[in-house]
């Protein structure tokens, strides 16, 4: 066991030192000079020197980089260049509100998902099974302010059953302290649930398929003890894995369900760190959140190979790799089969076409005063509800805080959504084809492609795309950068995992025997065969990419503000939700039809493309 555990860590340290110098390089990669922004417009020649030395920006690289390691060993992180408090103390005063969170919306999904998933796979295609399913894809789609926002006005404005927000310290009032977390831990647990509860159902369906589980039901055992004592025993492995990598996910939820019920955690000291330049915070709390989600896959992952199986598996049985052998029908004639043997991918693909050809009419909608021009803005008719204003205006669903018709914003904010999804998706599947490719292939690099990966997944992604907005600024190609470089190491893990196989096939061997090169053998023979699962893969990210945008722009990282998007509009009427809910309503309804066509369409792809979920759907 002692060997055990040294072998892992040993393994945890490459990726902990990427981390590092992902974390140290955030300050050097910001345009401008740090000291400069930290001291402000008004700072004179003498004041930026000042914050420069503070900030040890005068020493070598090499040297900033030691105190930095030295600093972080020691547990002494700095102090913020802001307020002057120490880091590691305003961390700590922030810890217990996010880990309560953290920790009570992951009982909550467990709790929740896991029997649903078990049940689900023991009842495949009932009623109960497509509710349980329908409501995971509802988990994938629906992002976390909207759900968040929607629970306020439900239950504690409508209802008033629960607050609205704050947080109350459990040495205060311990009943109060859960009283203020049910209903955010509710909305970050039932998001959080989607990816367990799927994982949980498609294990399940594997076991039960098994001899052993044949067996017991042949002795006469009852359902219950071969559920669990049978099969859920042998399918618990994969699911306390997936549980482990979904800390991510809910590290990245917390920063936004923080900032809807106004809690006071590390999610919000994040986002106020970044609005303000504190580079001592962010740094300090991003490799701290990187460090708790590497050590928490220490502990919970048991083998290397299980840890890459699941850190490639995103969604049910995602594992499309047709083992090795090349697909019987072309790719493209199988989607077409599908899209007419399964009904919700085809009404996903139709929404979203729909979508698609609407914002592409919106400027000539506008032009024919269909639409109000979304860039204009209106003092005179702010937070109106729907109907016409008294200059003859009509605004469907009300305007917005800036006067803005919040019906065209809807309709013009889905051509930025869907031309970040689409281009995310794009670049991501090509750049993260790429590396997997060569990673695969070529298993001299394989090691250090794939360790510099995991310390890019190991910082939660809005994290990471936020910080790079704040370096970057805002802007939509900015927006398309950061994405892709969240969402590419895990297109390279799957396509990766496809090349490992593949490479193996008998084909392959035979093209090698032939005298074939590398170089033909690559393009003819292993990336034709990676296009199924990267096409599947591109379809989630085109609606993860979507819901990311969306995010960013509420937070206020994202597309600048004046650009009409469903995030921004969010952010804007956030505050006015309560008196004027339209704001904050249509645009989250569009943003969750939209992923959920998506998702649908997806899912169904990925189902028609494995020949082991083929015809199960």
């Amino acid at each position: 066991m002692q060997r055990y555990i040294i072998k892992r860590l040993l393994a945890a340290l490459p990726t902990m030192a990427i981390v590092g110098v992902v974390v140290f390089s955030i300050i050097h990669l910001a345009p401008g000079d740090p000291a400069a922004i930290m001291a402000g417009e008004d700072a004179d020649y003498e004041q930026v020197e000042a914050m420069r030395e503070a900030m040890g920006l005068l020493d070598p690289i090499p040297v900033q980089f030691w105190n930095f390691v030295s600093g972080v060993a020691t547990g002494d992180f700095g102090e913020s260049i802001f307020s002057g408090h120490k880091v590691s103390q305003l961390i700590l005063d922030r810890v217990e509100p996010t880990l309560s969170l953290a920790l009570i919306s992951l009982s909550i999904s467990i709790i929740v998902s896991i029997p649903a998933g078990v049940l689900a796979a023991w009842k495949m295609n009932s009623i109960f099974d497509r509710i349980v399913m329908i409501l995971a894809l509802t988990g994938y789609a629906v992002p976390y302010f909207a759900l968040g926002y929607v629970m306020i006005i439900l239950f504690a404005v409508k209802l008033p059953w629960f607050p609205p927000g704050g947080y109350v310290y459990m040495s205060e009032s311990f009943s109060q302290y859960i009283y203020h977390l049910l209903l955010p831990s509710f909305v970050l647990g039932f998001a959080g649930s989607a990816l367990i509860t799927r994982m949980t159902r498609a294990t399940m369906l594997e076991v039960l398929k098994e001899d052993y589980v044949r067996t017991a039901r042949a002795k006469g055992l009852g359902e219950t003890i071969v559920l669990l004592r049978h099969a859920f025993r042998n399918a618990a492995n994969p699911v306390i894995t997936v549980i482990g990598f979904s800390i991510a996910g809910f590290i990245s939820g917390v920063v936004i369900t923080e900032t809807v019920f106004a809690i006071p955690g590390m999610g919000r000291l994040i986002t106020e760190s970044i609005a303000q330049r504190d580079f001592q915070i962010i740094q300090s709390t991003i490799l701290i959140v990187a460090l708790i989600y590497v050590m928490v896959n220490l502990v919970i992952c048991r083998s290397k190979d299980k840890v890459r199986f699941i850190m490639s598996t995103k969604t049910e049985a995602q594992d499309i790799q047709f083992q090795g052998l090349r697909p019987k029908i072309p790719w493209y004639i199988a989607m077409v089969n599908a899209l007419w043997r399964n009904p919700n991918m085809l009404i996903g693909l139709i929404f979203v076409m729909i979508v698609a050809i609407i914002a592409l009419l919106a400027p000539l909608l506008i032009k024919l005063g269909i639409l109000e021009d979304p860039f204009i803005f209106d003092p005179l008719n702010r937070l109106l509800p729907p109907g016409r204003a008294e200059d003859g205006k009509l605004f469907l669903f009300g305007s917005g805080p800036l006067g803005r018709d919040i019906f065209s914003i809807v309709v013009y904010g889905s051509r930025v959504s869907l031309f970040v999804g689409l281009a995310v998706a794009i670049i991501a599947a090509i750049v993260g084809s790429f590396i997997g490719i060569v990673a695969g292939y070529f298993s001299k690099v394989d090691d250090i492609i794939m360790r510099f990966m995991d310390g890019i997944m190991a910082i939660p992604g809005i994290l990471l795309a936020i910080v790079l907005m704040a370096i970057l600024g805002p802007r939509i190609e900015n927006v398309i950068f950061a994405l892709t470089v969240v969402d590419s190491p895990r297109t390279a893990r799957i396509v990766r995992s496809v090349v490992l196989t593949i490479k193996e096939s008998q084909y392959v061997d035979a093209a090698h025997a032939f005298g074939a090169t590398k170089t033909r053998i690559l393009l003819r023979h292993i990336a034709p065969n990676t296009f199924a699962p990267v096409i599947v893969q591109a379809t989630f990210l085109f609606a993860s990419a979507i819901l990311a945008e969306a995010s960013l722009s509420f937070l206020g990282a994202g597309v600048p503000p004046d650009i009409p998007t469903w995030g921004n509009i969010i952010g804007e009427g956030r505050i006015y939700f309560i008196s004027n809910s339209n704001i904050v309503i249509l645009p989250s309804v569009g943003l969750f039809l939209l992923a959920l066509a998506i998702n649908m369409f997806g899912d169904g792809l990925r189902d028609s493309l494995d020949p082991k979920l083929r015809g199960k759907t």
